[in-house]
């Protein structure tokens, strides 16, 4: 595909030959033809915008683990993609991005929202504000994974139930991130810094790096709250929560799923 300066170039030359022969008497039409190359630019450019917009992804949603997928807002409020991805459950961590469809019958996106301020969490504090929000979204995360479908899909998540869940912010690129690594962390068992080099690799996310102490010690919590074979992520706090085995994601996350 043409570059933004092949196109501006074509299209001078193209003019410069327009008015060329329109001094030199043999072009009639010279304003005429000017416009039309104006707007074939024009939609030149605007086309070779859109390529780049597709093919950035940031704009986009990728797939980090089995099932759970991170993104920007602007993937929640497009019903269209959501349904291309099959996402069935989304996490919402931007107050300047709130849920679009509530569930409206057995059919609907569910939603856990934590209307975080991106200023707020710009700050010191901004690490302690997302680990208290990881025992929720790491049991919403689960629910979902290892719960009965709500979509009646089948998807091909691997995660058993056929959910897909999507974790966003604004921008996908912070608090998301921050969030998404841990649910990762914790469900695949990993460490946290393996999680973050494996969403990395799949999206050009940036959480900082004094953050990353304060996740980790939550990561460690949830860990040792769940145990290798007791009740609920989130440290007993769901009634009746069953007993969590994660191993059967590990063992689904394939180049295929990722």
């Amino acid at each position: 595909m043409r570059t933004a300066k092949d196109i501006h170039l074509h299209h001078r030359r193209a003019v410069r030959r327009v008015r060329a022969a329109a001094e030199s008497g043999d072009g009639g039409g010279a304003a005429a033809d000017v416009a039309r190359l104006d707007a074939e630019r024009d939609k030149a450019l605007a086309q070779l915008q859109r390529h780049k917009e597709a093919e950035n992804p940031m704009n986009g949603a990728q797939q980090f683990m089995p099932g759970v997928f991170i993104g920007p807002f602007a993937v929640a409020r497009d019903r269209s993609q959501l349904q291309k991805l099959g996402i069935s459950h989304i996490i919402c961590l931007a107050a300047e991005g709130r849920p679009q469809f509530r569930q409206e019958g057995s059919d609907g996106v569910r939603y856990l929202e934590h209307p975080l301020v991106e200023t707020d969490t710009t700050l010191e504090a901004g690490a302690a504000m997302l680990a208290r929000v990881l025992p929720s979204c790491v049991r919403f995360a689960h629910t979902a994974l290892c719960g009965r479908s709500t979509t009646g899909s089948t998807g091909s998540s691997s995660t058993g139930s056929g959910n897909r869940v999507l974790v966003h912010c604004l921008h996908g690129k912070t608090r998301s991130a921050a969030v998404a690594a841990c649910i990762r962390a914790v469900l695949l068992k990993e460490p946290l810094d393996v999680a973050y080099k494996a969403l990395q690799s799949v999206r050009p996310v940036h959480v900082p790096a004094d953050w990353m102490p304060t996740l980790a010690a939550a990561v460690v919590d949830l860990m040792a709250a769940a145990g290798s074979s007791s009740s609920a992520v989130a440290g007993g706090q769901a009634e009746g929560a069953k007993a969590v085995s994660y191993t059967h994601l590990r063992a689904h996350e394939t180049e295929a799923d990722l």
